[in-house]
């Protein structure tokens, strides 16, 4: 066991990368990503997900190496947007506005449907910062709050240009959307954010699992 799925396994309610994880290495329509390349609604339907950012713009996808548009990696944050090796991700991550700098604008992520679980990965969690992870019952992180997790240096797997997991396994089916919001603190070389391996139910999943899956889903546009 290795990569990823070593560290789903060492998280344990995370679920290790699969046909239904989003890695951003493939846009549907699309094909093979570029840096920059905006996200909102490609992935809306395989997957039954929309990506924006709180200000109403759009997270772009960061690809790996120079210029700098995500994170700091190793070594002590001296390459541009490289993971640590062995951490089991791609050439691209998605990021908010392809700047590192001020604390990252806020990602939602909207569902077409409730779902019951969610997990995801943090890349490059270090110095002083910490990202909060939140799941609401309603989209655009409104309605209640559901449950909460931080991702700090502490957590599992955090270090410079390392991926941390989080993930979310809910009792029933009530998670509308998601919000990761940066809070800790801007160390001297700026805040960066790099997101990858997002596994949210596929569609096909809403039609065949039945419950709650299938008896409550959005209408109108939810994707920007």
């Amino acid at each position: 066991v290795s990569g990823i799925v070593a560290i789903a396994v060492a998280f344990g309610g995370v679920r290790p990368a699969s046909a239904s994880t989003i890695t951003f290495e493939y846009i549907p329509g699309f094909g093979t990503p570029v840096d920059g390349m905006s996200i909102g609604t490609q992935f809306m339907a395989i997957f039954g997900v929309s990506f924006k950012l709180s200000n109403g713009d759009l997270p772009v996808l960061a690809k790996r190496g120079g210029p700098r548009t995500a994170f700091a990696g190793p070594p002590t944050d001296t390459t541009d947007d490289e993971p640590s090796p062995g951490q089991a991700v791609g050439d691209f991550f998605l990021t908010d506005d392809g700047a590192v700098g001020l604390p990252p604008i806020p990602l939602i992520i909207n569902y077409a449907a409730l779902d019951q679980q969610a997990s995801g990965m943090l890349l490059d969690i270090d110095v002083l910062e910490a990202w909060t992870v939140d799941a609401y019952s309603g989209l655009n992180a409104t309605g209640t709050l559901l449950e909460s997790q931080v991702l700090t240096t502490a957590s599992t797997n955090a270090a410079d240009g390392n991926v941390t997991p989080f993930g979310f396994d809910r009792a029933i089916a009530d998670i509308a959307s998601l919000l990761i919001t940066f809070s800790g603190s801007m160390g001297p070389g700026g805040v960066g954010f790099a997101f990858d391996n997002f596994s949210p139910p596929t569609l096909e999943s809403f039609f065949t699992c039945g419950g709650d899956n299938t008896s409550t889903t959005f209408s109108g546009a939810i994707g920007n």
